[in-house]
């Protein structure tokens, strides 16, 4: 078990480098290299914490992750928040897929669903 989990956290690790120079070299060019790189560090902080809330509730037995009453609520959020979107969505590119969020950040909620 071991073995498997250090190889996920490798490939895990890689996967997030490369995306963040992908992302500089998208987004890096209109911004200084220390307001991407505070950006960056900001969204990964947040989702290293969900990663370890979703491990040790999954830790804790399935009975957790599972229930009927918990999947609802979710979908039920998702599905909120994409209809959201249609009102507060913010247009970018001609598209309007992101909500604004304050701290200048934007929520896709299609990554959700």
């Amino acid at each position: 078990m071991r073995s498997e989990a250090s190889w996920l956290m490798t490939i895990a690790t890689i996967l997030v480098i490369i995306g963040m120079f992908i992302g500089y070299s998208v987004e890096g060019v209109h911004k200084s290299p220390q307001e991407f790189l505070s950006r960056q560090i900001i969204v990964l902080s947040i989702s290293v914490m969900a990663f370890f809330v979703a491990f040790f509730a999954f830790l804790k037995g399935e009975k957790y992750l599972m229930r009927a009453q918990i999947i609802f609520a979710l979908n039920f959020i998702v599905i909120l928040l994409l209809i959201l979107v249609l009102y507060m969505g913010e247009m970018v590119n001609g598209a309007k897929r992101w909500i604004p969020l304050p701290g200048g950040f934007t929520l896709q909620p299609s990554e959700f669903a």
